[in-house]
C-alpha cells in the first residue's frame, strides 16, 4: 500500500506501536490505540497494522508531510471525513 511497510509491530496496554518505512525513504512510528482500531475496524476483521497502513496511505494520499512518530488518532486533523477516508483505505487496500 503506497510502498508503506510495517518492519516491526510491538502490542502494549491500549493499543500498537508500528515501526514503518514508506517507500524505503523514510522512518515512521505510528501509535494505533484499541479506540480508533475499533472505530476504523468494528467487526475486527483486518490486521491493526492493515488499519496503521490505512491512516499512513490516507496522510499520503492529502499530500501531509508525515512526522517520524505519530498517533494515528492525528488522521481526523484532516477534516470531518477522515475516519470514513481511513475506512475506505482498508477496503481498498486491507
Amino acid at each position: 500500500m503506497h510502498g508503506i511497510d510495517v518492519i516491526q509491530e510491538s502490542e502494549h496496554e491500549g493499543g500498537w506501536t508500528f515501526a514503518c518505512s514508506i517507500a524505503g525513504e523514510c522512518d515512521v512510528s505510528i501509535t494505533l490505540n484499541w479506540t480508533d482500531y475499533n472505530r476504523w475496524c468494528p467487526t475486527g476483521t483486518a490486521a491493526p497494522r492493515a488499519v496503521a497502513e490505512a491512516v499512513l496511505a490516507c496522510f499520503l494520499a492529502h499530500g501531509v508531510t508525515i512526522p517520524e512518530t505519530l498517533n494515528a488518532a492525528r488522521v481526523r486533523r484532516l477534516g470531518d471525513r477522515a475516519d470514513e477516508h481511513v475506512m475506505k483505505a482498508l477496503v481498498a487496500y486491507g
